[in-house]
């Protein structure tokens, strides 16, 4: 969540306040591939395990 909030931050900056279109799209595609890691095989691993944690510190 740390990064896709940086992302949209780079996002808003670049376009609006420098008006860059070139790093405007860079930090979309930035964006985007991150959250098309976590539909890959590497992703849905470190989601599993994320769980897994959570779970087990809730039990205690």
């Amino acid at each position: 969540m740390v990064h896709a909030e940086f992302a949209l931050s780079e996002l808003g900056y670049f376009h609006g306040v420098t008006r860059s279109a070139e790093n405007t799209r860079l930090a979309y595609e930035y964006y985007v591939g991150h959250a098309e890691w976590f539909a890959e095989e590497g992703g849905r691993r470190l989601l599993d395990l994320c769980a897994r944690a959570s779970r087990a510190a809730v039990r205690g």
